[in-house]
């Protein structure tokens, strides 16, 4: 066997070698499901920044994609994403067929908003008429066991921009999401409050479709990780995000 065959012989494989090895360190594409677009939210801004950088770090390259006429969690059983960052497991339904992550991401809450000149304590909402919006389905549910007089908004934007135009006495948002959106609408932000009492307490879990239960314990670890790390990159939500990890 000549020294030049050798040689060529050396190169080849390693480069067959290679093209071996592309697909065990290219990054999966991974399709989150948000019910409306995030962009002018920081505190939704922030998180889905901590999940990118979490599923990055597992592999994965995060592809978000908006739906607004369904929940993240309808999405998700309709098989039109591969995953969601928001479920708060009050849906349910067909369980079998997702898998979520043993911890919740943020232990979060929702709280009542109202207009700064008509204040709506908890204990007065069942006389007026409120707004939820729809993805929040804890609240939802919560909302509708207290029979309490309101209707659905598509986004935490439009549940302030109803407030802001009169249509409703208040709105059920998520802490950080509320406040957030407040900011962002120029017409809320000297007009629009958030009340000191807690609606309910929401956990907010990662969920993916069950076929890829074999990548979450990776997706786990590395979520731990982000979670126990510098959160400082996420100032409006870092004080809820979840790290009681024993």
């Amino acid at each position: 066997m000549s020294r030049e065959y050798t040689i060529k012989m050396k190169h080849f494989l390693g480069f067959a070698i290679f093209l071996f090895l592309i697909p065990c360190f290219a990054e999966k594409t991974l399709i989150v499901g948000i019910p409306f677009s995030i962009g002018r939210n920081q505190a939704l801004t922030e998180f889905h920044n901590l999940v990118e950088a979490s599923l990055k770090d597992a592999g994965f390259k995060m592809v978000l994609k908006p739906i607004a006429v369904k929940t993240t969690y309808e999405m998700l059983l309709a098989g039109d994403v591969d995953a969601i960052s928001y479920d708060d497991l009050s849906n349910r339904q067909e369980r079998d067929k997702v898998i979520s992550t043993s911890f919740p991401i943020s232990s979060t809450a929702a709280y009542p908003f109202y207009r700064k000149d008509n204040p709506v304590s908890l204990s007065q909402l069942k006389k007026f008429k409120g707004a939820v919006s729809l993805n929040n389905q804890l609240v939802k549910i919560e909302a509708t066991k207290q029979h309490l007089k309101f209707k659905g908004a598509s986004n935490p934007y439009h549940c302030i921009q109803m407030l802001v135009d009169k249509e409703i006495n208040y709105c059920l948002i998520i802490k950080e999401v509320g406040l957030s959106a407040v900011n962002s609408n120029p017409l809320a932000k000297d007009t629009i409050v958030m009340g000191s009492e807690k609606f309910i307490n929401i956990p907010v879990h990662f969920s993916m479709k069950k076929s890829l239960a074999a990548e979450m314990p990776k997706i786990e670890a590395s979520l731990k990780k982000h979670l126990q790390g510098d959160l400082s990159k996420y100032p409006l939500i870092k004080d809820n995000l979840f790290k009681d990890f024993k």
